[in-house]
């Protein structure tokens, strides 16, 4: 396992990356009621995963081991800066998910929900549709405690009172503010405590209560936004002790990358993720972690 510090003497100084993202990744634990601070860190299905730094830009790493859990990177885990031309200069106090396909939505300060397309993540390049434009496609997501998408245009949303509403972004790949016409429906409820949610893809959500439990659910009407759940919307506990994480996210395929406070990047794969079964990679199953990037404290 390489030592952050040594991922960091590889880096050119005009991308210190790895300083820069550990020391400003948010995701603390919050009240049940708060409103979820700036997603640091998040990633999509292809290895690429990408974080806000610290003075406000955007930049790009691709873990080429993610099916394994090996710490393997291109350019040894350098990162490259990506977000000059697609962040209209500042990323600081937004909220950015991932849409898959190189879709990244960003929520900023006034609430607008404003969508931009990396046309570069295979290699890092600084080449979005575009340009440097970032498209406004809704207003009034300020409101929510959580947001994140399901992929292929969905988005899921949290109300403060736990309802989860159902959006569907029919521009998703061109950034058209197109949706459907029921988007904004109620598809659940009893969301109220969840610290932090996200998807695995393929309708599979994940959530991690203040007791550590890491809950998995899958909602089989996400392409149309019916209620329709399995296990009638039951959850089930696929782990435990995931309260003390400062940020988690999805890498697809059952991957879900962790950051511990004192600054290690975990690797877990759930193979049971689409099932609900608690069975984890490597054998003997757990869902502990690999820790494939260390060495940094977070102040």
């Amino acid at each position: 396992m390489k030592s952050i510090y040594f991922l960091i003497n590889r880096c050119n100084k005009a991308t210190p990356f790895l300083l820069c993202m550990f020391m400003c990744l948010s995701g603390l634990t919050l009240p049940a009621h708060a409103i979820q601070p700036a997603y640091a860190a998040f990633a999509d299905g292809d290895g690429d995963i990408y974080v806000t730094t610290k003075n406000g830009t955007l930049h790009w790493l691709q873990h080429t081991g993610r099916m394994s859990g090996a710490d393997s990177w291109v350019n040894f885990g350098a990162s490259k800066v990506v977000g000059d031309k697609a962040t209209s200069k500042n990323l600081l106090n937004t909220k950015m998910f991932s849409g898959d396909d190189g879709i990244i939505y960003t929520i900023n300060n006034k609430g607008q929900l404003l969508w931009s397309r990396h046309d570069g993540r295979f290699n890092g390049s600084q080449v979005w549709t575009n340009g440097n434009k970032l498209s406004i496609i809704g207003n009034g997501w300020n409101k929510y405690s959580h947001v994140f998408s399901g992929g292929d245009g969905i988005i899921y949303a949290i109300t403060t009172d736990g309802k989860m509403l159902w959006f569907r972004h029919t521009g998703w790949l061109d950034g058209t503010a197109k949706w459907t016409a029921d988007s904004g429906k109620q598809v659940s409820k009893g969301w109220v405590g969840v610290l932090k949610v996200f998807s695995g893809g393929n309708g599979v959500i994940y959530s991690i209560m203040p007791s550590g439990r890491l809950r998995w659910h899958r909602h089989d009407g996400r392409l149309t936004g019916t209620d329709n759940w399995v296990n009638a919307g039951v959850h089930s506990v696929v782990g435990y002790n995931w309260q003390g994480y400062r940020q988690v996210f999805t890498g697809g395929d059952g991957i879900i990358y962790a950051i511990t406070a004192k600054g290690d990047l975990l690797w877990h794969r759930h193979t049971g993720w689409l099932t609900g079964k608690d069975t984890w990679a490597p054998i003997p199953a757990t869902d502990a972690g690999r820790v494939i990037m260390s060495g940094l404290a977070i102040n």
